[in-house]
Parts: structure tokens; C-alpha cells; sequence
């Protein structure tokens, strides 16, 4: 294969690293504001899309979205973790197709974080994580 710079393919597992930790705040970061900023355009749209008592929802997708975003932020999991926010960003990326004016974001955005955690369930941590391989 070749590579303009193969000196840096040494450096590989600083890539899914790199992903993990990036995708890891964000995804802490939009849970923390559906609790706090965005709670009640986040309560309209969880009735908006007929899921009621809303206030129930938007804690369940909140403490998941914190609790998963810290877990692949730090490392712990990871694999379990992505799969958990994949599952969330298909879920997202169906309900942006169906009611497009629901979710604030562009269908692109949700196909990438999507992207983003497939690849961390295939790649794994990278370095500097918690995860042990078994």
C-alpha cells in the first residue's frame, strides 16, 4: 500500500482515539443540554412525536446520551458504549427523514455521528482508554 506519509501508520491507534474522544464530549454535551438549555424544545419535541409523558423521554435519552458520551469519552466500554449512540443516531437519522423539521441538526450530521460509532464498534478505543480486549 502506498502511503504519502507511512512514518505516521505508526501512529494508527491515535486515530480511533481521536474519534472517541471528540464524539464522546459531544454526544455528554447534547445530553447535558437536553437537561438543562434545550429542556423544553426537547419536552415539544418528545410530544411532537407522540412520546408521552415527555418528561420521562427526556430523561431516559438524556441520561444515556451522558451516560454513554462519558463512557466512550473515557474509554470504559467503548465498544458497548458506540453501539448503545449508533442505535440513538439511527433513531434520529429515522425520525430527521420522517418529521425533517423535529430535530434541529441536518440529516448529515446524524449520518456522520452514526458513521463515527459504527467505526468505534469495529475499530475499538485506540489508546489511552480503559477498555481491556478479552
Amino acid at each position: 500500500m502506498l502511503s504519502t506519509f507511512p512514518a505516521l501508520l505508526t501512529f494508527g491507534l491515535l486515530a480511533p482515539t481521536i474519534l472517541r474522544i471528540t464524539v464522546g464530549l459531544i454526544f455528554f454535551y447534547f445530553g447535558w443540554l437536553k437537561l438543562t438549555k434545550d429542556r423544553e424544545s426537547k419536552m415539544n419535541f418528545f410530544n411532537i412525536i407522540g412520546l408521552k409523558p415527555a418528561i420521562i423521554f427526556l430523561w431516559l435519552v438524556a441520561s444515556t446520551e451522558i451516560i454513554t458520551g462519558t463512557m466512550i469519552t473515557v474509554g470504559f466500554l467503548t465498544q458497548i458504549a458506540s453501539i448503545i449512540a449508533s442505535i440513538i443516531m439511527l433513531i434520529s437519522i429515522f425520525i430527521k427523514i420522517k418529521v425533517p423539521k423535529a430535530l434541529p441538526n441536518s440529516l448529515d450530521f446524524y449520518v456522520l455521528f452514526f458513521v463515527v460509532f459504527l467505526s468505534l464498534i469495529f475499530s475499538g478505543p485506540g489508546i489511552f482508554a480503559f477498555d481491556l480486549p478479552l
